[in-house]
């Protein structure tokens, strides 16, 4: 079986973009429900994956629990405790 089957494409799968701040991507989790979600560069390539974890571990760390300072800090600098490898579509499971 190709993976290309289980694949929820690009196009229509929930995301962050690198250049999103903590507040935004808080936003977009908190509307999708996801507690984890890509992370795509401008070019649509994918750049790590950011959890809920993450981001409340930033909160608490760069934002000192100040939501107006999330607006000052980018997800690119949240560091994340794992990262999945991407595969390409025609990859066999």
């Amino acid at each position: 079986m190709n993976i290309l089957f289980m694949l929820t494409p690009k196009a229509i799968c929930a995301h962050v973009r690198a250049e999103d701040t903590v507040r935004q991507a808080l936003e977009r989790m908190e509307v999708t429900g996801y507690a984890a979600l890509p992370i795509l560069a401008k070019d649509g390539s994918y750049c790590g994956t950011l959890t809920e974890g993450d981001l409340l571990w930033a909160i608490k760390n760069l934002c000192r629990m100040d939501p107006k300072k999330m607006e000052d800090h980018s997800i690119m600098e949240i560091s994340h405790r794992r990262d999945n490898t991407p595969v390409r579509v025609d990859t066999r499971v």
